[in-house]
């Protein structure tokens, strides 16, 4: 039976899979062939002005294939670990801030950006059925916006965020409230980061648990399965991390060519002429020992904690340790080093649910703010309606009498529906804040 911290899959399960990526490098190229110089001053000014810096990429499938077969049954479901050399090393929203530069700890209520009319819509998608990232690409491309300088940097802002960073299938719809808040112009208040980096592992879940169905019923026929999944989101970043941690991979299927922060302007894989086979990466990385690969988890720099400001973040010390066996106790006495990691370790979850309840508090303020507007404008209806009850009240009729019986049960709807609201999100943020705990 698997332990935790023991690898999900044996290796006489592996097999050979395609993984397509989503996320296409030549957004960031076609961003800066459309846009004008002004445009593109704008778009850098943007959370997401770094990417224009980003080397030249290619997607290496097998890379990101070969971690997956090798991930550990761990209990957080925010976070992906795989083990390598008898190291697991973490995939979190710790390690996709550090490598991307975007934010992945603040705002994701889009409810606070909802608009009743969209002027990118209207402007750039103008008797489009359905807007979906092949629509994206096409206006974009098209240049729709004219003139309209602020349109054009909204339309580049979608672009990237939808072909880029929450990367689908074409013709995955596009949601309207990402419209509304690209369109309200206050799109570096949202977090991206987070949405991007749980879109990337939640298409990671399940994957290589199908693969391996389809591979043995394959085998029972006397066939062999090569297949293939989609890998959604941002995988790049995910790429950029294994770089990081695994030394190993440079110079033989990557390159470092800066020093920049953040960490994912200063990779590039070109240097490769073809893409790596499984075959390569098991032997010139996965069959090697921990003390050639030198594998390790992230760790931020004293430059990288200031500039993009990760204080509370990486305090785990102990994280190298997650998974390796501990030593047997003897003479009764425990190890000291062991339960320093336990602690430490314990010190960082509380920390971050204590970051994680200050989070729920903020929602909670911003709901009680859009259900005081929302029951302001709704009271002021039911006080116009009452007053015109009133003013006709003396002359009883059977219309009268139907509009007093309307008015009281739009009333009541209204409190049971508020009612209903408040508690719903009070059983979410519950919910959530008890998964974040486990």
């Amino acid at each position: 039976m698997l332990q935790v911290w023991d690898c999900k899959f044996s290796p006489s399960d592996f097999y050979r899979s395609k993984c397509v990526c989503t996320s296409v490098y030549s957004v960031i190229n076609n961003i800066k062939n459309t846009l004008s110089v002004n445009l593109l001053s704008l778009f850098r000014q943007t959370q997401f002005g770094h990417f224009l810096d980003m080397p030249e990429f290619v997607f290496h499938p097998q890379v990101v294939h070969s971690l997956l077969l090798r991930e550990v049954l761990q209990p957080n479901p925010k976070e992906f670990w795989v083990k390598v050399a008898g190291r697991c090393i973490r995939f979190s929203a710790e390690e996709f801030y550090l490598n991307s530069g975007l934010d992945c700890f603040g705002d994701c209520n889009k409810l606070l950006f909802s608009q009743e009319t969209n002027q990118l819509v209207e402007t750039c998608f103008r008797g489009v059925k359905t807007i979906d990232n092949k629509a994206i690409e096409d206006a974009f491309l098209g240049s729709r916006w004219g003139l309209d300088e602020s349109i054009g940097l909204k339309m580049a802002v979608l672009y990237f965020i939808q072909c880029f960073l929450l990367s689908n299938t074409p013709d995955k719809e596009v949601s309207r409230f990402v419209l509304d808040v690209v369109d309200s112009g206050r799109w570096d208040e949202y977090c991206w980061g987070r949405e991007s980096f749980e879109l990337t592992i939640d298409s990671f879940k399940g994957r290589i648990e199908h693969g391996i169905i389809m591979k043995n019923r394959k085998a029972e026929k006397g066939g062999q399965y090569d297949g293939w999944y989609r890998a959604l989101g941002c995988p790049w970043v995910f790429t950029v991390w294994f770089y990081e941690c695994c030394p190993a991979m440079v110079n033989s299927f990557c390159k470092r060519v800066s020093s920049s922060i953040p960490r994912i302007l200063n990779w590039s894989n070109t240097i490769v002429t073809k893409n790596p086979t499984l075959r390569d990466l098991k032997g010139k990385i996965f069959d090697l020992p921990l003390e050639k690969l030198k594998i390790k988890n992230m760790r931020p720099t004293d430059e990288e904690r200031q500039q993009l400001q990760l204080d509370g973040l990486f305090l785990d010390e102990s994280i190298d340790e997650r998974g390796v066996a501990k030593q047997p106790f003897e003479g009764g006495s425990s190890s000291k080093k062991s339960d320093s990691a336990d602690i430490d370790w314990m010190k960082s979850k509380l920390e971050m649910l204590s970051s994680n309840q200050s989070s729920l508090a903020e929602d909670f303020i911003s709901l009680r703010c859009f259900v005081d507007f929302n029951f302001k404008s709704v009271m002021t209806v039911i006080k116009d309606i009452q007053e015109k009850v009133n003013a006709i009240h003396r002359r009883p009729s059977d219309e009268v009498f139907i509009l007093i019986l309307l008015f009281r049960f739009f009333y009541i709807f209204f409190c049971i529906v508020s009612l209903l609201f408040y508690l719903s999100f009070i059983y979410v943020g519950c919910y959530r804040e008890s998964h974040r705990m486990n």
